[in-house]
């Protein structure tokens, strides 16, 4: 991992130690309409950006950087994605061993 690598990572780590230290996770995720809609219109979003490509979906290879426990592949391969061809990544400790 390069410097550059390494310094973004850290800050992703100071990111989310922020949040966890106001309660913004704890906060959010007590009410299920909020995790709803933001799920929704993360979906909305990311339908809209596979809408877009010249590519067919069934061509397209998917990273998802910051994928926690992944529950966003079932989304992807609704949208037609070939489950081989979607590849996912966590950057903090604690998501990839929850």
């Amino acid at each position: 991992m390069s410097i550059d690598q390494t310094g973004t990572v850290l800050q992703i780590q100071n990111h989310y130690a922020k949040r966890q230290e106001n309660g913004a996770e704890i906060k959010y995720s007590a009410h299920p309409v909020y995790q709803n809609y933001i799920i929704k219109e993360r979906e909305a979003f990311y339908l809209k950006c596979l809408t877009n490509l010249s590519k067919s979906s069934s061509e397209l290879r998917f990273l998802e950087v910051g994928a926690g426990l992944g529950l966003n592949i079932p989304f992807f391969e609704n949208c037609g994605i070939q489950t081989s061809n979607i590849y996912v990544n966590e950057l903090l400790d604690d998501r990839i061993e929850a």
